[in-house]
């Protein structure tokens, strides 16, 4: 099921939440899945017709930073890395994230369903430019690719409901994997954490995504990471407030909290560690085009 878990704009762009889905994901044995409207809003300045046309204006970015690094303002400097980074990350195989990139008939699939489907599901949109409105674009090219989930947290111009009563009223018209496609992620996450296993994985993950750069670290420390990252995850702004919440009552209610620490610490989501690290904003520095 997971690999056709998609995960909107908003899931990724702050590291705070990113660590956590790509961590998740990842010790899983999957990537984090991207459609190309939603990175798009990521990397403005990349093309996501195809790996090839994106490889592409990667080097040309690249080749922007070598010409110009010494005049260029700081943020714009960070902006083009910061894209050359997410290049990087969906083209690169040792990555936790992917880009679906979408194939001619997809494409055609996608522009045929943001046709269709009903205007009343985008409140903020005009009825006759829905392929001009990125949720609506998200939301189809997921659909099209046979996507199942797409998780979000961006609710304001989206009518979650009125989406995926569209969608189940015709999946068989347009032959949809899914006949509820839109998901709230606080209240994916929480119905996802009613398993056992899903719930042991997700506390390993939550360990795991904010564990210390050192891989030496203590448990201790470890564990005042993990600590840290859940109390800013259970603030009232946060997206996923509820589910932070019952993370945090599942390791404390744990036999062995120590023990936990311990395993996790042998089995750490090193893509998602490595890959923060080369993040251009990440506090160490060290970030750049990866390797």
């Amino acid at each position: 099921m997971m690999d056709e878990v998609f995960l909107d704009t908003n899931r990724i762009m702050k590291p705070l939440y990113r660590r956590l889905h790509a961590a998740w994901h990842e010790m899983r044995g999957e990537c984090a899945r991207t459609v190309p409207t939603a990175g798009w809003e990521l990397a403005r300045g990349l093309d996501f017709e195809s790996p090839d046309s994106m490889l592409e204006r990667r080097d040309a970015l690249k080749a922007r930073i070598a010409e110009g690094v010494n005049d260029m303002p700081g943020r714009v400097k960070l902006s083009i890395l910061m894209q050359i980074w997410w290049a990087d990350a969906w083209l690169q195989s040792d990555s936790p994230y992917e880009m679906r990139f979408l194939t001619r008939e997809e494409q055609e699939k996608t522009l045929l369903l943001v046709s269709r489907i009903d205007s009343a599901c985008f409140p903020s949109a005009d009825p006759g430019e829905l392929q001009n409105h990125r949720d609506a674009m998200i939301i189809c090219e997921t659909l099209s690719v046979g996507g199942k989930i797409l998780l979000t947290s961006n609710m304001e111009s989206v009518d979650e409901l009125l989406v995926n009563r569209w969608v189940r009223e015709n999946q068989s018209k347009y032959d949809l994997a899914s006949s509820s496609v839109v998901h709230p992620v606080d209240d994916a996450l929480l119905a996802l954490m009613q398993e056992p296993h899903e719930e042991a994985l997700m506390v390993d993950a939550a360990l795991g995504a904010y564990w210390p750069d050192d891989e030496g670290a203590s448990a201790e420390s470890a564990h005042d990471a993990f600590s840290e990252a859940m109390s800013r995850l259970s603030a009232p702004s946060s997206h996923i407030r509820r589910s932070a919440q019952h993370i945090v009552n599942l390791f404390d209610r744990l036999p062995d909290p120590s023990e936990r620490l311990r395993n996790v610490g042998l089995k750490l989501p090193d893509k998602t560690r490595r890959w923060e690290v080369l993040h251009p904003a990440h506090p160490s520095g060290k970030g750049g085009p990866a390797p």
